[in-house]
C-alpha cells in the first residue's frame, strides 16, 4: 500500500518552477542524436545570432545534468531551493536532490530539507530527509517549467529583442577563447515577458520600470550549449527610481519641473525578489534514468504516512 496520494508541492513558487508539469509526460521517443555545432565564433557576432544559435542546439540534447537554485527575500526572511541531479532535457525522466531552506514561520530559526526524488512516465519517488521512500501521485512540480529547452527558448526571445530601438538597455556580447557571455541589466517590458516563464516571473501590481533585472549567460561556442546563467530581479522604492519631478522616474508627473536633485543609484535601497543560478553539464552523457527497483518497493511496501 502507498503511503501517499498527494502531488509532492514543494513549498515556494520558486520551487515549483524547477520541475513543472511536464515531470511525467513521457521521454522523447524519436530524439535522433546530432554532432553539435562547430560554427566558428566569428559567425556569430550579434546576440540575436548567438542565442538563437543556443536555441537551435537544444534539440541536440537529450540529456544532461543540471545544478539549478532559486533564491527570493534577503537576509532573515530569505528563502531558497537548489535542484542538482541529472535527467532527460525536457524532464521527462531524472534523479535529483532538492534542498530547500527558509525562515520558520514567527522566528528566527531557519529550517532545511533535503527530499531525494527519482521520476519518469510511470511515477515519481520521494524521499523526505532520509525517512524512506514513497510514491507521489500528480505532476512533479505544479508551476512553470524551468527545462533546459524553456531557458534556451527564453534567451532566444531575448536575442530577438537585440538592436530593438524601444529597448532602453542594451543586449551586449563578448568573448573569450571559446566561452561567449551575454550581459543585459535594465526594466525593458519585452525582457520581462521573455524571461517570466521560465523563472516564473510574475509583477503583481508592480510594473516592470520599478525592477532591475540583471542576467549573465555563458555559452561553448564550440558546441552552442548553454553553460551557465545566472539571473537576479530587484524592486526599487519611489525615492530610489528618482524624484516625483525626475523625468528618468517611473513616476515622473509631466506637467512638473524636472528636479534638479540627483538621484539615487537603483542598487542602492534595492529589495531583492529572486535570484537564479544555473550550472549545465554532461550534455548526451547521462541516458535514460531508470528508478532502482528497491526504491519501487519500499515504496509500495509503506503502509502508514508521517
Amino acid at each position: 500500500m502507498r503511503r501517499r496520494t498527494t502531488t509532492l508541492m514543494l513549498t515556494t513558487a520558486a520551487t515549483a518552477a524547477l520541475l513543472g508539469t511536464s515531470g511525467c509526460t513521457g521521454f522523447l521517443a524519436n530524439a535522433t542524436e546530432t554532432a553539435p555545432s562547430t560554427e566558428p565564433q566569428s559567425s556569430h557576432e550579434t546576440a540575436e545570432e548567438l542565442l538563437t544559435a543556443v536555441e537551435d542546439s537544444a534539440e541536440q540534447i537529450e540529456d544532461l545534468a543540471s545544478e539549478i537554485t532559486f533564491t527570493t527575500g534577503s537576509g532573515t526572511t530569505q528563502s531558497g531551493v537548489t535542484l542538482i541531479g541529472e535527467g532527460a532535457a525536457d524532464f521527462s525522466d531524472g534523479h535529483y536532490t532538492v534542498t530547500e531552506s527558509g525562515a520558520e514561520s514567527g522566528t528566527e530559526s531557519r529550517t532545511t530539507s533535503d527530499i531525494e526524488i527519482y521520476f519518469d512516465d510511470t511515477g515519481l519517488y520521494s524521499n523526505e530527509n532520509g525517512r524512506g521512500w514513497y510514491e507521489t501521485y500528480g505532476d512533479a512540480g505544479g508551476g512553470e517549467d524551468t527545462s533546459y529547452s524553456n531557458v534556451v527558448t527564453a534567451l532566444g526571445e531575448l536575442g530577438a529583442l537585440d538592436g530593438d530601438d524601444e529597448l532602453d538597455s542594451e543586449i551586449e556580447i563578448s568573448h573569450e577563447d571559446d566561452t561567449a557571455t551575454i550581459t543585459y541589466s535594465g526594466h525593458d517590458s519585452g525582457v520581462f515577458d521573455a524571461l517570466k516563464t521560465p523563472f516564473n516571473l510574475s509583477l503583481d501590481g508592480t510594473s516592470p520600470e520599478q525592477t532591475t533585472m540583471t542576467l549573465e549567460a555563458e555559452v561553448d561556442t564550440e558546441t552552442m550549449y548553454l553553460t551557465d546563467l545566472s539571473f537576479s530581479w530587484e524592486l526599487h522604492s519611489p525615492s530610489v527610481m528618482g524624484t516625483p519631478g525626475d523625468e528618468e522616474s517611473p513616476f515622473a508627473d509631466s506637467s512638473a519641473e524636472p528636479s534638479t536633485e540627483p538621484s539615487v543609484e537603483p542598487s542602492t535601497d534595492a529589495t531583492p525578489l529572486l535570484g537564479v543560478e544555473l550550472a549545465y553539464s554532461e550534455f548526451n552523457e547521462i541516458g535514460p534514468i531508470e528508478i532502482p527497483q528497491e526504491v519501487r518497493d519500499e515504496a509500495n511496501g509503506e503502509t502508514t504516512g508521517p
